[in-house]
């Protein structure tokens, strides 16, 4: 009786741990017929990459693929629609997914499928801070820090800069300090004082494949201008381009 529960316990055992790896795997099915297992990381320009225990890291072509299916939600981006869901397989060269629990399940094409959980948007830039001494026939000092920082995504673009320099030189026959330089220059306002404000906006449209049209208009705004100068300059721009 004992040897009889422990034979069932270790069927059990193995029928458990058979379904459990296969939960845990995404699967590609190609064309040919082969099949590659793991799990899906990525997809952009065409390639499809996943990573198998067996064959580590492999980037496949899309164009040979004949379907896939995960078992966790994806991020799927294809032309303006992202969606993020479970895909199950499909008909030759397609794929389906159900952006709606419990809502009908719709198919994509391979062949549109633009990118698979591209990487977050994040910061980048820069901080610098300088110095300038000079000690001889003059004596002068000089400091300043700048700011520089740009979130781009495929949609937008948003940069934020910003610099402060400051700068004295010391009088030989008083030995009294002189401020030469005291500037602030900033893309956001600085409402107690002297300022300069830079603002774009624009709206970029695909036409067809990489043709696409934009919109901008640029502001410049100088709160203390030069003698008889406006405070600010608009410009309006359009334009028509091609992305490759």
């Amino acid at each position: 009786m004992a040897a009889r529960r422990l034979r069932m316990l270790t069927c059990a055992l193995a029928v458990s741990l058979a379904f459990a790896g296969r939960a845990e795997a995404d699967e590609i099915l190609f064309l040919n017929g082969d099949r590659l297992t793991g799990k899906i990381v990525s997809a952009d320009g065409g390639k499809l990459t996943i990573k198998s225990e067996t064959a580590g890291v492999v980037t496949v072509d899309l164009a040979k693929v004949k379907t896939f299916s995960t078992d966790e939600p994806i991020v799927i981006k294809t032309g303006d629609t992202t969606l993020s869901s479970k895909v199950t397989g499909g008909a030759d060269g397609t794929v389906q997914v159900v952006p709606v629990a419990g809502g009908t399940p719709q198919v994509i094409a391979l062949k549109d499928v633009a990118k698979i959980n591209p990487p977050p948007v994040k910061w980048t830039g820069s901080f610098v801070a300088n110095a300038l001494v000079a000690t001889g026939n003059s004596e002068t000092e000089n400091f300043g820090v700048s700011l520089n920082a740009v979130r781009r995504s495929e949609i937008d673009r948003i940069t934020l800069g910003g610099a402060y320099y400051y700068g004295r030189q010391k009088e030989k026959d008083t030995d009294k300090h002189e401020t030469t330089i005291d500037n602030w220059f900033i893309f956001i306002t600085d409402w107690f004082g002297d300022y300069n404000l830079n603002v774009d906006a624009g709206v970029r449209a695909t036409i067809y494949e990489g043709l696409f049209a934009e919109a901008k208009v640029e502001l410049r705004y100088d709160s203390t201008p030069a003698p008889g100068a406006k405070k600010e300059d608009v410009r309006y721009l359009l334009g028509v381009g091609w992305s490759f």
